[in-house]
């Protein structure tokens, strides 16, 4: 994303995606910055039936599974390979 103002849009996109392709999105997990803790993202979010959990500043043990995720992504080439595409594609950069 190049704008913070993006996250709403992405958002639809992302949850479209996954619905396509086969996978049901049951909770979304963020920080409490404005991009997400807002009340559209909240409509998206409850429209779609996730469930929103925002975590504690500066606690990563609060995100632990993404954490591990993103190890599991980088020490795997082709699984970067995959994330990287998947990244751009989400940001408008490819």
């Amino acid at each position: 994303m190049r704008e913070k103002s993006e996250v709403s849009e992405k958002l639809k996109w992302m949850l479209a995606e996954s619905k396509a392709a086969g996978h049901t999105v049951t909770e979304f997990l963020s920080d409490n910055g404005g991009e997400f803790d807002n009340s559209e993202v909240r409509t998206i979010l409850r429209e779609s039936g996730v469930r929103q959990r925002l975590v504690m500043p500066y606690t990563p043990q609060q995100n632990g599974c993404s954490e591990r995720d993103n190890r599991t992504w980088w020490k795997q080439p082709e699984l970067c390979d995959w994330h990287i595409q998947s990244y751009h594609k989400l940001c408008g950069l490819s």
